[in-house]
């Protein structure tokens, strides 16, 4: 998958979604996730300063996704973000894991002298990371949680060593163009089937600078018959928006291109207080959204 968007009306909608926690068995505290949750969205939009690793290894569950190391590490450079693909099994005594891709069955992160920083996306290739029954042996996924990571995977059952099962190393490409975590895992597993993904699904550190400077409404008397709304937008990286989308209550009244009026004819709604969404999707690769929310009045005559 490449995460470019498909013009074909018969192509399926896909649903993301993620696992908040695992708190049973082998898993974190109620308290531990929460905390956890708590510190990835504090790390949304900060653009890390640290470094994504590649654990190179002979095992099987290293070898698997080598192919791609040093060309997502080449990729991950080119967006300005540190890479590394060195010899071993997790980052040795490193302040600054932005991500890592990590191919064991068994670890202890509390040994390695390693930070992992908040937002990062750090998982391992192996057969049960995902199973979380006591018995289950290996190293549980929720390992990298109870350290920091904002996400990790693991399979539930037996995948056996087809890479099309786990993440790419190419997530953490998607992850710093400015994916949420969801959308940066599913652009890199062609088969998940297998595949539990922890985590907080919105996670988004290297969101990109878009935002809205203003929703073109004015909200100091009531609104009645047709209303043109003229939003508009401010980014620090040349992003411009491409379509706009109108959301009355939560359902969508209108989408138009960035050079087209967008109108709201509020004599389809009744008198009264409504909430108002005006999203952008910009111009740039992941489609960056700005958003913004008010609360307005419709007095049209009875």
């Amino acid at each position: 998958p490449n995460g470019a968007p498909t013009a074909d009306p018969r192509a399926p909608r896909y649903l993301l979604s993620t696992v908040l926690a695992c708190t049973t068995g082998r898993g974190t505290t109620v308290d531990e996730a929460l905390a956890g949750l708590r510190r990835t969205v504090e790390a949304d939009g900060t653009h890390p300063s640290g470094t994504i690793y590649f654990e190179r290894n002979k095992d099987v569950r290293s070898t698997t996704r080598e192919w791609a190391f040093h060309n997502a590490a080449r990729q991950l450079q080119q967006l300005g973000v540190n890479a590394v693909v060195e010899d071993g099994v997790i980052p040795q005594n490193q302040p600054d894991v932005a991500g890592a891709v990590i191919g064991t069955a068994n670890f202890d992160w509390s040994k390695s002298g390693s930070t992992i920083l908040a937002g990062a996306i750090v998982e391992h290739l192996t057969s049960f990371g995902g199973a979380m029954a006591s018995s289950a042996g290996q190293t549980p996924l929720t390992e990298f949680l109870k350290h920091g990571a904002a996400g990790a995977s693991g399979t539930v059952t037996e995948p056996y060593a087809i890479q099309a099962k786990f993440p790419s190393p190419f997530v953490h490409v998607h992850y710093v163009s400015g994916c949420t975590l969801v959308e940066a895992f599913y652009q890199s597993v062609t088969g998940p089937y297998q595949l539990l993904i922890v985590g907080d699904p919105l996670a988004q550190p290297w969101r990109r600078n878009f935002s809205m400077a203003n929703m073109g409404v004015n909200t100091d008397t009531p609104l009645s018959g047709t209303v043109t709304i003229q939003p508009e937008t401010e980014s620090t990286e040349e992003i411009s928006p491409a379509v706009w989308e109108l959301y009355v209550d939560g359902q969508v009244v209108a989408a138009v291109k960035a050079a087209d009026p967008l109108r709201w004819d509020t004599g389809r709604h009744g008198n009264g207080k409504h909430v108002l969404t005006v999203i952008a999707r910009g111009n740039d690769r992941v489609q960056s959204i700005a958003r913004s929310v008010l609360t307005v009045t419709v007095a049209n005559a009875e």
